[in-house]
């Protein structure tokens, strides 16, 4: 009687284990990154899109542990995320640029992707700001290049951000 009871719980617990193994698998290869980079910490940063749907979210790991995923609940219609952007042409006689922001407030705290061009310098600069909204004491967690994977700036006209004006630089 003991051994049929353990090794039912046992059959229990490993079909449990693999079903949530399964359900967390999908969410990886249901991901559609729009911007996804590693940072000299040792995190890979991104914010994606669940495939086949409108619903956005955005994501630290550090190895295969998830430091935050914001929203919690992904939800197709629900406007998280506020973009804004600043355009100045003119090239380099103009000191031209191009600043690009996704961003949105959790817990006090604004995090903010950025993907940032100047024509004195035509390498973009791309990478997460952490601010205190409290302090504004800021971490900034910079892209390496050969990391780096999409790009904020298609996101203009798209209709599932918040249109801002907030400037971080």
């Amino acid at each position: 009687m003991k051994k049929t009871t353990f090794l039912f719980f046992t059959i229990v617990t490993l079909l449990f284990s693999n079903t949530v193994f399964a359900q967390v698998q999908s969410l990886s290869s249901a991901e559609e990154p729009i911007l996804l980079f590693k940072t000299l910490q040792g995190k890979t940063i991104s914010l994606s899109q669940v495939k086949n749907s409108k619903a956005l979210f955005f994501k630290i790991e550090k190895g295969k542990q998830i430091e935050l995923q914001y929203p919690q609940k992904l939800n197709d219609t629900t406007l998280f995320f506020t973009y804004s952007f600043y355009l100045r042409g003119g090239g380099t006689a103009n000191e031209g640029m191009e600043l690009n922001y996704v961003y949105f407030e959790l817990n006090n705290l604004k995090y903010v992707l950025f993907e940032n061009s100047h024509s004195s310098d035509p390498a973009s600069i791309i990478g997460l700001k952490i601010i205190d909204v409290k302090t504004q004491h800021e971490e900034v967690y910079e892209a390496l290049a050969n990391t780096i994977r999409g790009s904020l700036i298609s996101l203009r006209n798209d209709d599932r951000f918040i249109k801002g004006d907030e400037l971080f630089d």
